[in-house]
């Protein structure tokens, strides 16, 4: 339950972020200034210092991977419990559209919408949601049709435990782990989708994000002054797409106690002594 609490203090935090009006960057006279000690990172095109830049599109960039994570894997539990709980009508017309969905080629669908939209903070969580949803919902729906099975389950049910007590206290708890590893996965490819888009200019360019940074140094490639510009952004992207990347791997593992960690070493220990003897 605290993995829960966690979960959706991290949503209310980043949604948060999206709604927090970011201060005025600092704009000097110099141009394409290379890096000194009153710009670390040097100028942009406009006179922007690069640093301030680069902090400005990290509340963008991970603000908008975190709530379209969180509320992709969120909308995928929720609507797969609804497909095992609910009448086969109801069950076919949520199936016929994620199929639908799924079918459809996600980076046209993606392309096409932030084309339309020309999306901002809150339009791109919509987008990225939109284009990720489907593909959680069949792999919480197994999770969840194996846990509706168990004893504990009937028995809630057998003492008129409603659909909501099941979900929260026998459902929640069960897939909890794997909500959460999803959830990493999911902010993973949010991340990503969010920088390719401002890479290619799709995304309001008012809102400073890592992969406008990008976009803007691109024109500046074949000069010196792209270390500057986009050498930065891209670290910073793979450094936090790493830690997310090492984040997921550690919750996706099975978790073993320690109870049985210890009499599997003590096992191992006796196999050895009766080798070497």
């Amino acid at each position: 339950m605290k993995q829960l609490m966690c979960l959706f203090s991290i949503l209310g935090v980043t949604l948060s972020i999206l709604f927090i009006p970011l201060p005025n960057v600092h704009v000097s006279t110099d141009i394409l200034a290379q890096p000194s000690a009153a710009h670390w990172l040097g100028t942009t095109a406009t006179g922007m210092d690069t640093l301030s830049l680069l902090a400005l599109g990290a509340v963008a960039t991970i603000g908008v991977g975190l709530s379209a994570g969180i509320i992709t894997v969120v909308l995928g539990i929720v609507t797969a419990y609804l497909i095992e709980v609910t009448s086969a009508r109801v069950q076919y017309s949520i199936m016929l559209l994620v199929d639908i969905l799924i079918a459809l080629p996600e980076t046209a669908l993606l392309l096409l919408l932030a084309t339309f939209l020309r999306p901002g903070p809150l339009e791109l969580v919509f987008i990225l949601v939109v284009t990720s949803w489907a593909g959680e919902i069949r792999i919480f729906a197994v999770a969840i049709r194996s846990e509706l099975v168990r004893d504990s389950v009937h028995a809630a049910r057998l003492f008129n435990g409603g659909h909501m007590h099941v979900f929260f206290k026998h459902i929640t708890p069960a897939i909890l782990r794997l909500a959460s590893a999803r959830t990493v996965a999911s902010t993973r490819r949010a991340t990503l989708k969010h920088a390719g888009l401002a890479f290619l200019g799709f995304v309001n360019p008012l809102t400073p994000s890592w992969g406008g940074i990008m976009q803007e140094g691109f024109e500046y490639i074949h000069t010196n002054a792209w270390y500057w510009l986009m050498l930065p952004p891209i670290v910073s992207l793979s450094v936090y797409l790493l830690i997310i990347f090492n984040i997921g791997e550690y919750l996706a593992k099975p978790k073993i106690n320690n109870h049985e960690n210890k009499k599997s070493e003590r096992f191992l220990q006796r196999q050895e002594c009766v080798e070497g003897n």
